[in-house]
């Protein structure tokens, strides 16, 4: 698995170095339209992960290298676990490159608002905590990711690229009329929520469901890789 992981990074590493270069440009470009330092590391932390995932399914299907691939000294489990690890490791990195952005744009802003004759607008200016804002964002960020990716991987592991693409927006919109459905105005969880929301800023609870959903996502996560590894053992290429 570990050689899956290192083939998944090798051919990806060009275009992830692209990537950072593009994300950021991209990131300095929302910094200023939100006034917002947390939406350029939030940005950031969700396109690397998202765009490896897509790209290197994508590359599966270049030249039959996914048919070549099964004529190594590899099994189909490991295929998956080792696209799975890679995904997990890449969003791992997004968040350090993301935090990494979002500071230096705001260090950046700093000196830029030190010499300006007007002040910059409020948000474009580091404010006490500002680090960690940034940090949390890339990380949520990079959950999200990760909970795109354990509905999207099993679809393409066992219809292919060309055809799980078309039915994630299917999962993804039949998920979301779900939860409007359950959390709207007249949803049984409406009521819930608000309630929630006003604990949530209670002490440590904030940071004890941050944790709590990291260790939910991982759990997810994990169980979609082995859902992912039943129907790729199961599918005929």
């Amino acid at each position: 698995m570990k050689t899956l992981v290192i083939s998944d990074l090798v051919t990806m590493r060009s275009a992830l170095l692209q990537l950072a270069g593009i994300c950021a440009i991209v990131g300095a470009f929302i910094s200023i339209a939100t006034q917002s330092f947390v939406a350029a590391s939030a940005a950031t932390a969700i396109m690397i992960p998202l765009m490896f995932l897509f790209t290197t399914s994508a590359y599966d299907e270049t030249r039959d290298w996914e048919l070549f691939r099964l004529t190594l000294p590899v099994t189909r489990r490991q295929v998956v676990l080792g696209r799975y690890a890679s995904i997990l490791l890449v969003a791992l990195l997004a968040v350090v490159l993301a935090s990494v952005l979002g500071v230096l744009l705001a260090l950046a802003a700093g000196a830029v608002a030190a010499l300006a004759p007007v002040p910059l607008p409020e948000g474009l200016v580091p404010h006490e905590g500002f680090v960690a804002e940034i940090v949390a964002g890339a990380a949520v960020s990079a959950v999200i990711a990760l909970v795109a990716g354990a509905v999207t991987l099993p679809l393409i592991m066992r219809f292919g690229m060309t055809k799980g693409a078309r039915l994630v927006p299917v999962v993804i919109v039949l998920l979301m009329s779900l939860g409007i459905l359950l959390a709207g105005d007249d949803g049984p969880l409406a009521g819930m929520l608000t309630g929630l929301e006003a604990w949530l800023f209670q002490g440590a609870n904030l940071a004890l469901v941050c944790v709590a959903g990291v260790v939910a996502t991982l759990a997810v996560y994990a169980v979609s890789a082995q859902v992912a590894v039943g129907l790729y053992e199961r599918r005929e290429l």
